[in-house]
């Protein structure tokens, strides 16, 4: 049940990092973004997705203060896949 939820907390800050990207919401929902971002770090702190866990939660910092490059698409990318990869093979 928690592998669904964290699949389903990558697909929406997918969606934040896009909307961030392009300016659309406001700062705020970037810091619960990147703040989720980082416990999910801290949780599971040995595996190497959390590494860039932890380097996408950076960049979503990045965003909010105007840095925006075309890794918005890749780390964007990255999440959506391991959303739904997540989501298909725990069923």
């Amino acid at each position: 049940m928690m592998i669904k939820i964290f699949s389903i907390a990558d697909l929406i800050t997918a969606a934040i990092i896009l909307l961030l990207h392009y300016s659309i919401l406001p700062w705020n929902i970037g810091i619960a973004a990147a703040f989720y971002l980082a416990i999910k770090w801290f949780l599971f702190r040995g595996d190497i997705a959390s590494m860039i866990d932890f380097f996408v939660g950076v960049y979503i910092i990045l965003l909010m203060f105007g840095f925006h490059s075309f890794l918005s698409y890749i780390f964007a990318v990255y999440l959506i896949q391991k959303g739904v990869f997540g989501l298909i093979s725990f069923n």
